[in-house]
């Protein structure tokens, strides 16, 4: 797979895996963007993160594999509580993925998904509703 220009060195991790499940991504209008999909390194192209682990945890697209944590999430954080929920099924050629929880405790099923060049990662997604 080729990976974007601005990924660091080592990233996706070695420990990354290809994907073969149901994820769920948290989108601000009714049907999937391209904003939507945007990774923390897109959003903020100048903030620093002194680490390579950080730094590529940036540039991947967070995902969650539990609907669960996504009403929680909408229930708790203020930014979140007018989103939407999209799912989608990643398979093997939408990148690779890794299960990176932050705080375990409340965002057990995050993941982190990297995604590589000339995948419109927002095109394997629909809305749904949250129970």
């Amino acid at each position: 797979m080729q990976w974007p220009s601005h990924f660091p060195t080592n990233c996706p991790p070695e420990d990354a895996i290809e994907p073969s499940e149901q994820v769920y991504r948290l989108i601000s209008q009714d049907l999937p963007t391209s904003e939507d999909f945007q990774t923390v390194r897109e959003q903020n192209p100048g903030r620093l993160f002194p680490e390579n682990e950080k730094e590529c945890r940036a540039c991947a697209v967070s995902v969650h594999t539990s609907m669960d944590d996504l009403s929680r999430i909408k229930r708790r954080t203020g930014r979140f509580r007018n989103a939407k929920v999209a799912v989608g099924n990643l398979t093997s050629e939408l990148g690779l993925i890794k299960h990176t929880p932050s705080p375990p405790e409340k965002n057990n099923s995050h993941h982190s998904w990297w995604v590589p060049v000339g995948v419109d990662a927002w095109t394997f997604f629909r809305t749904v509703e949250v129970p």
